[in-house]
């Protein structure tokens, strides 16, 4: 008997040792200084950003010379409840952007999670999404952390929600970690 207890503890112990081994990415192993500036004053648009509405080039100017919100000298920028209809879509849709405050360029979207930039904060039917939609971000770290839903921009495929570390490198969010997918509530 004294055999399986000593083999029980040295099983558990290596299990604990092995899970301890790896941990989930965390905002302070992505370290970025915090720029002060000087900071563009007025943003700079891509040909197809010029098509976009009035509303969304007044909201990028307005959060270009808000402070410094994430991975050094970003703004990052979440659209909720239909404020920008035409970018992003109806009062179901959260969209963001990351405007570079040094260049005044608006250089990203949200990540493209399932063929999509834009994650739901309610189902269609009216009824919550299970997780809400909620990404971490702050400035002294490049790495933004998300949970979310949504369907891709087709329409065509299944609403998938997911936790997910990205890291922001040269304008574009490179993926660090994959998690748990989450429940997601078809509203039956």
């Amino acid at each position: 008997m004294m055999f399986n207890i000593k083999s029980l503890t040295v099983l558990i112990l290596s299990m604990i040792e092995m899970s301890s081994a790896y941990a989930f990415p965390q905002f302070p192993d992505y370290p970025v200084p915090i720029s002060k500036g000087p900071f563009a004053k007025s943003i700079e648009l891509t040909d197809i950003q010029e098509g976009y509405t009035a509303k969304w080039k007044k909201v990028m100017q307005r959060e270009l010379v808000k402070s410094v919100n994430f991975a050094g000298h970003y703004r990052l920028y979440l659209s909720w409840n239909a404020e920008l209809p035409k970018e992003c879509g109806d009062e179901r849709w959260v969209c963001g952007w990351v405007i570079d405050k040094i260049s005044g360029k608006i250089v990203s979207e949200l990540p493209e999670f399932n063929g999509n930039h834009a994650y739901f904060s309610y189902h269609d039917n009216g009824t919550p999404v299970p997780e809400e939609f909620a990404p971490n971000f702050y400035p002294h770290s490049s790495m933004l952390w998300m949970n979310g839903s949504n369907i891709p921009t087709s329409g065509k495929g299944d609403n998938k929600c997911n936790y997910i570390a990205y890291d922001f490198k040269k304008n574009n969010f490179i993926t660090l970690e994959i998690g748990d997918e989450c429940d997601v509530d078809h509203g039956g």
